[in-house]
């Protein structure tokens, strides 16, 4: 085995020195600053890419509600803030005519609701076909107002000449003005 020169030692210690001073001193911070970088940059993609989920999912909910808006149409034209009920007794009346319907009888009866929503339940009575009778109902259906029917009562004619008499109740809503102004 060779002996060493003192130098050579002293070399062999330094660089050894200054690989650890390099070490602790410049290569773990260095290396601990790296990894919070790598992990700051990967919770940035997720929330990028939770963004993006979330971007694509408002554009769903747009088109949901665009759809629900088309759905409902003008709930304000619909639901009348006034009764306005005389129009829709004629136009019930008038439905009843264009389908040949006999024995008619439209009539309102005492109104309900809450605050803001009224209802006035209307009794429906009539005689005519099946077919008539439906054809009405269809016709019920495309008036402007909304119309719930609650209770319908079929019963043949006594003569049995395949007339069918109708009895039904029909509720009509309306806005309540506030009472406030």
């Amino acid at each position: 085995m060779k002996k060493f020169e003192k130098k050579q030692v002293w070399i062999g210690l330094s660089a050894a020195v200054l690989l650890a001073a390099f070490a602790l001193l410049l290569y773990r911070p260095l290396h601990g600053k790296i990894q919070q970088l790598r992990a700051q940059k990967n919770q940035e993609v997720a929330a990028e890419q939770q963004a993006l989920f979330k971007q694509a999912k408002l554009g769903d909910l747009k088109k949901q509600l665009e759809g629900i808006k088309g759905e409902i149409g003008n709930f304000e034209h619909r639901i009348p803030s006034e009764g306005q009920l005389g129009k829709l007794l004629h136009d019930i009346a008038e439905a009843m005519n264009r389908n040949n319907l006999r024995n008619q009888l439209v009539a309102p009866e005492a109104e309900a609701g809450a605050d803001k929503l009224m209802r006035i339940p209307v009794r429906m009575q009539c005689t005519g076909s099946m077919k008539q009778i439906f054809d009405f109902f269809r016709a019920v259906e495309s008036l402007e107002r909304i119309i719930r029917i609650e209770q319908v009562q079929f019963k043949n004619t006594a003569e049995l000449t395949g007339a069918v008499s109708m009895h039904a109740v029909a509720n009509v809503y309306y806005q309540a003005q506030s009472r406030d102004k």
